[in-house]
């Protein structure tokens, strides 16, 4: 329930006036005064610095495992790796690891010059100086191709009737097809060199040529033509043919050219493309029809997309490192690459975001503030630049009043007279009319100069929030509300009117107020609020109202709050701002990224998506006038364009990558039968992913082993000490948009039995026993009759220790192995390794055992550790627990297995709780003080059991890893769980969240600490 002020706020009174009307801010006197000081301001108004949108490039070279900087070739296979043909060798990418084939692999001539995958797979390679190479399956063949065993090949494409062309730099053309010898169907005419072919609808060849022009070769006659029209170079480098037919030329200086061709093949119309239209260069060395519309061409400069007659260019200065730009290629997931000269290749993770930061204009990067203009443009406030402006892709820095380098701008907004308004903090409030410059601080009734938020309401009014209070200017003046007026505090952050009238105002600790009639009503954690630290508040199109809080993000719906967390799927419990797209969808600004809401589900966006920053500003989100959303962040500013917003719908095809057996690598395309001992099996895969490659998740099973399926992340799975038996392991993948894969892979294998188990063993050692048998048996009965009497007594005398002894054995290996295990080795003659689903690993430990060692006799320290580790046995038991093993004072517990059980997690800390209660206990009467850390993590485990003379049983696999980090970051007296062992429990103890602490090897991982068991 929310809390009301019981006193009602009184209706402020106009701040006297420092002269009879100085207060009203429209008045023509003042007016006359501050448009002669705007109009000396404005004079410096517009430095206007020409820079470009930061674009979020990802980059591959040398350093990321890329075979060579200078990248001439791209492809994407059938499979959706990505290849890469540069001066030294040939890369595979897969998103994570690259692959590169070379001297040492087959490919004798490294410098890839073009790329083709024929239609059944095979990737043919066309080389400087070395025709053609083959690559299947991994091994690299080169091509037999008549007098081309040193020719420059640098086109490879599609032939009629399934055919592959290959045409080299002094014209000569070859044709592949399946079954056949490749055959050399023209022969060299060319006297200088080609640097590119395209075949057109009509079946010619056309060549772009350095010194000819563009060449028209039809094969079949072996005609030679030129081209009737005048074109702008005789130099070509580049030739591509779009899905309308039209062929585009790139030429060596002369810019873009365009030819029209009729259905019969005849050239139509030329058009020709430079800089004066708007590319980046005119030396064009790559030319690349887009399939979602458009051409795109590298240049000496960059690269541009010539799209309805536009130009859209692409440099260094929006991201591009490198740019000399060769190759171009758009990936199945709709990213486009650019292989550039010496900067390896650079991949545009998404078009949907654009930044604005330091090196786009800006003098800093904390952006605070957005807004449109009047005339579409749009205001940046930062923090100590002042504000800049964005208009027709120029970065201008706003100068007037609050021009100067110190300014923190806050809050920006346009009224409704289409005047600007400009909060900073200490030079109060700046408004601008297009034409001059007004001021508003405390001289003319402000509480503070340092402002906050600008807020206009449904009645025109202006409402300012200060650190010193709450400012209404109107008809009337200014007017002031403070703590003395009812509010719970005068530092308000944001203000909001909703659809009811209602003024909201959000502050740093004390949760929001509603300003109604007068009466303010307070709303914090107690009503249902996420944080009491609000740093911004919206209302969406349903006039359901949102906000975002130091604690997570809430909504206000019919008088009650509903909030979400990082437990509901936010990528951080810190939001910064709510902003609903023309869509419906809700974005949220956090600490750790941006999320989008459905209403139902989060979707995150980190540095992996396209942002340039994880960390975003209170309040610095806006929706223009054009459907875009821009948000501020410690790094500048971003544009979002929702249209661009769509998943990932090209679905992940898997493969293995490598199948160790015994840590040898094997064929995985081949079915194996390994011996008993080979037994530890390896399985690598992957699916070739660009967008976020971490983020991919891999369903797996091994059928024979696995009764469901498992999920992981990780790109490897080891079974160890696998039991005879027929196996496959079946693995699929699934990307970040739940997009599942196009494929399952397998790998199937059998584990035979050791011949002492097989039934014809067991029959022929029966066979042997009854043959020694009936040989002896004569002597042997001889014997026994003279000895019957004595065996007699021995026996009676024997039987009697054996029966001791044996139940000694007995106690003594359940003491060892648990009761089940040591049953299962009396009826099979062994124990097979398990693997459990869901278990719970539990650590204890003691703080300062080694000095507390070093300075005990050890006989003590023995008896010491012999008296707790018995009571820890006791409490074990109780909880029907199992207890692993212990090493000096760690101390290794199982909860679900070997006999699984639902509860695992709660009786492990129940037993946690009562191990802590007896450590405490003792040290009440103990000279000796022990300090207890417990922790513990739940998961998938394999359990069975080593050893061939000293059998023990132990458990493997990363929940035990992550047990242990969990132990070793617990504070002595307190019960340290994961957030999946707390998911487990959730409701049935009563925990402490740590947040995220740092654990080596594994990052951040959420932990709790137990206080109680509810």
């Amino acid at each position: 329930m929310h809390t009301k002020v019981t006193s009602p706020c009184p209706q402020p009174s106009p701040v006297p006036p420092c002269s009879p009307d100085c207060g009203k801010l429209w008045r023509p006197g003042l007016l006359a005064v501050l448009a002669l000081v705007g109009a000396v301001l404005f004079l410096g108004s517009f430095p206007g610095l020409v820079r470009a949108e930061v674009l979020p490039f990802r980059t591959y070279s040398i350093e990321e495992g890329l075979s060579q900087s200078v990248v001439q070739a791209m492809l994407q296979d059938s499979r959706g790796f990505m290849w890469f043909g540069t001066q030294d060798g040939l890369s595979r990418f897969d998103g994570v690891d690259f692959v590169n084939y070379g001297v040492v692999q087959g490919l004798a001539h490294t410098s890839v010059r073009c790329l083709y995958e024929d239609g059944e797979g095979t990737l043919l390679i066309g080389v400087d100086n070395g025709g053609v190479y083959r690559l299947v399956g991994g091994d690299i063949a080169p091509v037999a191709l008549e007098q081309g065993d040193s020719a420059t090949v640098h086109s490879i494409f599609a032939g009629p009737d399934s055919s592959v062309l290959c045409v080299s730099e002094s014209g000569q053309v070859w044709v592949l097809e399946p079954g056949r010898e490749p055959a050399l169907i023209q022969e060299a005419f060319l006297d200088g060199r080609s640097y590119g072919a395209i075949m057109d609808r009509s079946g010619d060849i056309w060549l772009a040529t350095e010194d000819r022009g563009l060449v028209r070769l039809n094969v079949e006659s072996g005609q030679v033509m030129g081209m009737e029209h005048q074109m702008p170079e005789t130099r070509f480098l580049s030739l591509a043919l779009d899905s309308r037919g039209v062929l585009w030329a790139g030429s060596d200086g002369g810019g873009l050219v365009r030819i029209n061709q009729s259905n019969s093949g005849q050239e139509g119309g030329v058009d020709v493309l430079t800089t004066a239209d708007g590319l980046p260069g005119n030396k064009v060395r790559a030319v690349y029809p887009d399939p979602s519309g458009g051409v795109w061409i590298g240049v000496d400069g960059g690269a541009a997309l010539v799209r309805n007659g536009e130009v859209r260019a692409l440099g260094r200065s929006n991201g591009l490192p490198a740019t000399d730009v060769y190759a171009l290629l758009r990936d199945r997931e709709g990213a486009m690459w650019f292989g550039t000269w010496g900067g390896g290749v650079s991949r545009l993770t998404t078009e949907m975001f654009a930044h604005f930061n330091e090196s786009s204009g800006l003098s800093g990067d904390l952006v605070y503030a957005i807004a449109q203009g009047p005339d579409g443009s749009i205001f940046l406030g930062t923090g100590g630049g002042g504000v800049f402006r964005l208009m027709h892709g120029m970065v201008e820095h706003f100068s007037g009043p609050l021009g100067e380098p110190g300014d923190t701008v806050y809050s920006i907004i346009r009224d409704s007279q289409d005047r600007m308004w400009f909060a900073s903090y200490g030079d109060g409030v700046a408004i601008w009319d297009g034409e001059s410059w007004q001021r508003l601080t405390q001289e003319q009734g402000l509480p503070s100069d340092k402002v906050f938020f600008i807020k206009q309401d449904s009645l025109g009014n202006m409402w300012i929030a200060t650190q010193g209070g709450l400012a209404r200017l109107g008809p009337d003046g200014v007017s002031t509300f403070t703590e003395a007026d009812g509010l719970v505090t005068d530092e308000v952050l944001s203000i909001l009117e909703d659809s009811q009238g209602r003024l909201w105002l959000s502050t740093y600790g004390y949760g929001v107020m509603s300003l109604i009639n007068g009466h303010v009503t307070s709303y914090t954690t107690v009503d249902g609020l996420a944080g009491n630290t609000v740093y911004s508040m919206y209302e969406d199109a349903d006039g359901v109202l949102w906000f975002g809080a130091r604690g997570g993000l809430s909504r206000f719906e019919e008088g009650r709050f509903t909030s979400f967390t990082m437990e509901h799927g936010l990528s951080n419990d810190r939001c910064y701002f709510v902003l609903q797209d023309e869509r419906g969808f809700y974005w949220i600004g956090t600490n750790r990224g941006l999320n989008r809401f459905d209403g139902r589900t989060f979707r995150h966006y980190g540095s992996s998506s396209g942002l340039m920053s994880m960390e975003f500003n209170d309040g610095a989100a806006f929706l223009d006038g054009q459907g875009k959303l821009w948000f501020g962040h410690v790094r500048g500013a971003t544009r979002l364009d929702p249209d661009l917003d769509r998943p990932v719908s090209a679905p992940p095809m898997v493969y293995l990558s490598s199948v160790l057996i015994n840590g040898q690598e094997v064929d995985p395309e081949s079915h194996h039968v390994l011996e008993h001992d080979e037994n530890r099996v390896g399985i690598g895969f992957s699916a070739p992913f660009f967008s976020s490659p971490k983020d991919m998740v891999y369903r797996y099973m091994l059928r024979g082993l696995d009764e469901n399926w498992q999920s992981t992340g990780q790109r490897s799975i080891e079974y160890a000490s696998l039991p005879p038996g027929d196996y496959e392991f079946v693995v699929e993948a699934r990307n970040r948009d739940r997009i599942a894969g196009g494929n399952q892979v397998a790998f199937a294998f059998s584990i035979e039995r050791p011949f002492w188990r097989n039934w014809w063993f067991r029959i022929g050692a029966a066979a042997l026993v009854v043959g020694l048998a009936a040989v002896g048996y004569g002597w042997r009965m001889r014997r026994i009759n003279r000895r019957n009497k004595d065996l007699e007594r021995m026996v009676a005398e024997r039987t009697e220790d054996l029966e001791l002894e044996r139940d000694k054995s007995a106690d003594l290996l359940k003491n060892i192995l648990p009761a089940s295990i040591v049953d299962e080795m009396r009826e099979k003659g062994g124990a097979a390794p398990r693997h459990y689903s869901s278990s719970t690993i539990f650590f204890t430990d003691f703080k300062g055992f080694t000095s507390t060692a070093s300075t005990l006799p050890p006989e003590h320290l023995v008896r010491e550790l012999n008296d707790m580790f018995s009571h820890f046995d006791a409490i074990i038991a109780e909880h029907g627990l199992e207890k692993i093993k212990t090493i000096g004072d760690a101390y290794m517990i199982a909860g679900g297995l070997p006999k699984e059980s639902d509860d695992h997690a709660l009786r492990c800390v129940k037993a946690a709780l009562a191990m802590q209660a007896y450590v405490a206990e003792r040290n009440a009467d103990s000279i000796i003080k022990w300090e207890m850390r417990a922790g513990m993590h739940s998961g998938a485990v394999v359990a069975g059991v080593v050893g061939a003379t000293k059998f023990t049983y132990d458990v493997w696999g990363d929940t035990v890893n992550v047990a242990s980090r969990m132990e070793s970051a617990c504070e002595p007296g307190q019960v340290n769980i994961s957030a999946f062992t707390h998911h487990l429990v959730r409701g049935q103890v009563e925990c402490e969240y740590r947040g995220k602490v740092e654990v080596k090897g594994k990052g951040g991982i959420d932990m709790y600490y137990v206080s109680k068991v509810l």
